[in-house]
């Protein structure tokens, strides 16, 4: 089973509309020196564990790097397309619901790319086994 940041991966790079536009330049957390833009890369921002009913809650942050702001918006649009509202399994993970939250438009005079992050919520059952409460002793420590 790859990580959540394989399964949004995996599900952009299942999306023709998204490979048109970046090929399969989507990388986790940092792109590598080199790339050719456009570029995405996926970044988790916070997550929450439920350890009652086993899912887990996680912010995600999907950037575009452009030297084009048309084909940065171009592939916002793409990438809120695929990913909004999904639910299924994808690389072994059962999604409950992914939910676009919000976006910037920004400029990074550095490297003269148009950046944009996109938001999302990721909420998806944790069937890895490690979802257990710890337990408490008789004797007030952890088991």
């Amino acid at each position: 089973m790859t990580t959540i940041h394989g399964a949004i991966r995996s599900l952009l790079l299942g999306s023709t509309a998204v490979t048109d536009l970046v090929s399969t330049r989507i990388y986790p957390v940092q792109i590598p020196f080199g790339t050719t833009y456009p570029a995405i890369s996926i970044h988790e921002i916070s997550g929450l564990e439920d350890y009652v009913v086993g899912y887990e809650a996680h912010r995600y942050q999907v950037s575009i790097f452009s030297e084009s702001f048309t084909i940065a918006q171009d592939i916002k649009q793409a990438i809120k397309l695929c990913l909004n509202r999904y639910s299924g399994t994808v690389d072994g993970h059962n999604i409950k619901s992914l939910s676009f939250l919000s976006s910037l438009e920004l400029y990074e005079d550095e490297s003269r790319m148009y950046h944009l992050p996109l938001d999302f919520q990721i909420v998806h059952y944790n069937d890895s086994g490690d979802n257990q409460q710890p337990t408490l002793n008789l004797d007030g420590g952890s088991a």
